[in-house]
């Protein structure tokens, strides 16, 4: 598996799929949001607390831990950014990056693209 190693990596994988803010599909967000549940399960993070908020398909998906109630996960934003956490430091978008990593390889695999 591919594991990103920051928010560039994983803008350029996905911009490699061909995915943008702008054709990414309902099931494609869908297939993301199955890879952030497994890699906030095993993630110790937050004494493992992290998960994610959003249980409708949307373009901004949120997270919670037991420190807080929301904040950005991933966003595929209207000016065409995609967004990691932007409150993470280095060691708490890892399990971000995982996540996408899992996604992209769900998604060359013959996943929606």
């Amino acid at each position: 598996m591919i594991i990103p190693t920051d928010r560039d990596h994983a803008r350029n994988l996905i911009a490699e799929q061909g995915i943008t803010p702008f054709n990414v599909s309902e099931y494609q967000i869908s297939v993301l949001m199955n890879c952030l549940r497994k890699a906030f399960k095993s993630a110790p993070n937050y004494n493992g607390s992290m998960r994610l908020k959003n249980r409708k398909v949307t373009k901004f998906l949120e997270m919670k831990t037991n420190q807080w109630e929301r904040r950005e996960c991933v966003s595929f934003n209207s000016d065409g950014f995609i967004g990691f956490a932007g409150w993470a430091d280095d060691k708490n978008i890892q399990p971000i990056l995982k996540a996408v990593g899992m996604w992209v390889e769900q998604l060359r695999k013959g996943g929606d693209s």
